[in-house]
């Protein structure tokens, strides 16, 4: 059975907080199982590409599994434009709403 993790980001998140968001990510390369993740962004007035990036990196660390997958949560205009601007809301399924996200993974497992 498919394991959903959820992981919450809250405020502004830019090049001076590299080390912060290469931390938050470890966890996620970690699962053990078959897991889908959900990445909670509803919190999160601003991004730059040094999350996006670390974003990426997740998907390509799980390429090979394809029992693995990534939701992403993006409540609001800017988030939900810059995920489909990079063309990122191909790669992570992007949804308004935690409760959308959850019961799309559910339907995943």
């Amino acid at each position: 059975m498919q394991v959903v993790r959820e992981f919450a980001f809250h405020g502004d998140f830019d090049i001076s907080q590299k080390a912060e968001i290469e931390r938050e990510f470890q966890p996620m390369r970690k699962t053990g199982s078959p897991a889908t993740t959900i990445l909670n962004l509803t919190d999160v007035s601003f991004l730059d590409t040094t999350f996006l990036n670390a974003m990426v990196a997740l998907q390509k660390w799980t390429v090979n599994d394809n029992a693995e997958s990534h939701l992403c949560v993006a409540a609001g205009r800017n988030l939900s434009r810059i995920f489909h601007i990079t063309a990122l809301d191909r790669m992570f399924p992007v949804f308004a709403t935690m409760a959308l996200a959850r019961e799309y993974a559910i339907l995943l497992r």
